[in-house]
């Protein structure tokens, strides 16, 4: 972070957006960072505890870490890392702890990439008692009941 230039939190933050949402639009990539503020702040870590691990950054596997941080970060994802850490951007998801794209999961599915269905996801969700709290494009946040 510091070759980079920027603050560990902030390019926690954005490799967390390039990671999740680099080809998303703006508001998607606003409710990406924000989900993960969220997750953070529920479980007392800092964005940098709850990305990495062992002091590094890498892909999603299973819950650990709950997002993907595999890919470097561009200026365009710092500057909505900025924006969010600072407050500048509100909280688009009304506070969701989860996210995930259901056509995008519906493909990996059907690939046999991964387990569940979109469906079957939303069903879950309901019974880990979340609710949906908002929908950015083609992304589902959801929050605690």
């Amino acid at each position: 972070a510091q070759q980079a230039g920027l603050p560990l939190e902030v390019y926690s933050l954005a490799r967390v957006i390039a990671s999740e949402a680099g080809s998303g639009t703006i508001e998607e990539q606003v409710g990406i960072a924000w989900t993960t503020v969220n997750i953070a702040k529920s479980e007392g870590k800092s964005i940098f505890q709850l990305v990495s691990r062992d002091g590094r950054f890498y892909r999603q596997i299973g819950a650990n870490p709950p997002v993907s941080t595999r890919q470097d970060p561009y200026e365009r994802d710092a500057q909505v890392a900025r924006a969010v850490l600072t407050g500048a951007y509100p909280d688009p998801t009304n506070g969701a702890i989860m996210f995930f794209d259901p056509k995008s999961q519906d493909a990996q599915y059907a690939k046999g990439t991964t387990t569940y269905s979109a469906s079957q996801i939303y069903e879950r969700r309901k019974a880990q008692g979340l609710e949906i709290s908002a929908r950015i494009d083609d992304t589902v946040f959801f929050r605690n009941v």
